[in-house]
């Protein structure tokens, strides 16, 4: 090839390379790539989520330091609070609390009333001031998502090259 030297034709090689590298990074990144992050943030932000709502709710999260048992019901069952999360997309997961009424308690709190069972007089429970843990939690989670993003991405980009 007259005018290509050794050096022109070492460089296209690679390029080549790298342009194949790249390639295959943009293979990883539009489908699986892109759900695994998704999923390894969500893991994250479950775990520190359930550490969020172990502060007000005991260490073991069963409410231990609420009041719930009483002389009649030593051995009340314990209710756990748990935290699931649905992909709806590559780049979306949607969390559920588990179970949703304890969590809304622990969020907004509970008006005072009485629980009427049927042939008893009924029971007084008081006001319970909500924590606002949820959303808490989720305004400082999502000042480091970008973090953990990138994080993520860079386990990806050591895959590839």
């Amino acid at each position: 090839m007259p005018g290509k030297s050794a050096t022109d034709l070492g460089m296209r090689a690679d390029f080549l390379r790298i342009a194949k590298k790249f390639d295959a990074y943009q293979g990883l990144i539009d489908g699986r790539g892109a759900r695994w992050i998704t999923t390894q943030v969500a893991l994250e932000a479950k775990k520190g989520l359930l550490d969020a709502s172990k502060a007000e709710v005991g260490s073991d999260g069963t409410m231990s330091g609420w009041r719930r048992q009483s002389k009649k019901r030593p051995n009340a069952k314990k209710v756990r609070f748990r935290a699931g999360f649905e992909l709806t997309s590559d780049h979306k997961a949607e969390f559920k609390p588990k179970p949703n009424g304890l969590w809304k308690v622990l969020e907004i709190g509970r008006d005072p009333g009485v629980s009427k069972r049927w042939g008893t007089r009924g029971r007084r429970y008081g006001r319970a001031p909500g924590k606002g843990v949820w959303s808490f939690f989720w305004r400082e989670f999502a000042l480091i998502v970008p973090n953990r993003v990138e994080k993520y991405n860079r386990e990806l980009l050591k895959k590839v090259f």
